[in-house]
């Protein structure tokens, strides 16, 4: 896990789900930040852990025309709260000082503080890739 992760930041486009069969919700990426080589990280067990088929709500993105329900590696991405990632980039970049950690460290903090300092509950992530 972590060669070529990526983790994409954006805002859910249809709160209920698209589709009753197979539960996805639809998800407007803003941002995609290269995680890649993160190794046996914190973030990367949370992008595991996001893979997880117990893991919900599915989500669907879009790349131009298509709609997206997987990644490269037939994944299905779910929803990831910002607070989530944030604690665990704090605690990867004080074991390794990583410059991708750092980047989106500051990243999501400036997103998560976007509404006068109040957490924007609008905002979450997903991963992509493994």
């Amino acid at each position: 896990m972590g060669y070529e992760l990526k983790i994409k930041i954006g805002r859910v486009g249809n709160p209920r789900p698209i589709s009753r069969k197979e539960n996805r919700t639809s998800f407007l990426a803003d941002i995609t930040i290269d995680l890649a080589c993160c190794g046996d990280s914190n973030i990367a067990k949370i992008a595991e852990q996001s893979f997880s088929v117990y893991a919900q709500p599915k989500i669907q993105y879009y790349e131009g025309d298509h709609t997206i329900t997987e990644d490269a590696c037939g994944s299905k991405p779910s929803l990831v709260p910002l607070e989530k990632i944030i604690e665990a980039l704090k605690k990867d970049i004080k074991k390794e000082d990583y410059r991708r950690f750092r980047w989106a460290l500051a990243t999501l903090e400036s997103v998560s503080s976007l509404d006068n300092g109040n957490p924007m509950k609008e905002f979450s992530a997903i991963f992509i890739g493994h």
